[in-house]
C-alpha cells in the first residue's frame, strides 16, 4: 500500500531511527506507571490485612504477613 508523500512524518525510510529514539522515554513512562499500580495495590493490600481476622487478630499482625508486605514494599 503506497502512502500519499503529503501524509509522510519525517524523512522516508527513518521510522525504526524515530522509533529507537523514543524507546527510552517511552519505557520510563512504562515504568513511572507500573510503579503507580504498585503502589495502589500494596495500599489496598494493606488496609485489608488490618481489616481482615484469622484466629482472633487482625492478619497484619502475623509475622509471616509482615515480612511479605515488607518484601513487597521493597
Amino acid at each position: 500500500m503506497l502512502i500519499p508523500e503529503d501524509a509522510l512524518l519525517g524523512e522516508e525510510n527513518h521510522g525504526f531511527k524515530y522509533l529507537m529514539q523514543e524507546l527510552p522515554r517511552e519505557r520510563l513512562g512504562c515504568a513511572a506507571q507500573t510503579i503507580g499500580a504498585l503502589e495502589g495495590a500494596l495500599a489496598i493490600t494493606i488496609e485489608y490485612v488490618q481489616q481482615r481476622k484469622a484466629f482472633g487478630q487482625a492478619i497484619s499482625d502475623f509475622q509471616n504477613t509482615r515480612f511479605k508486605l515488607t518484601e513487597a514494599k521493597a
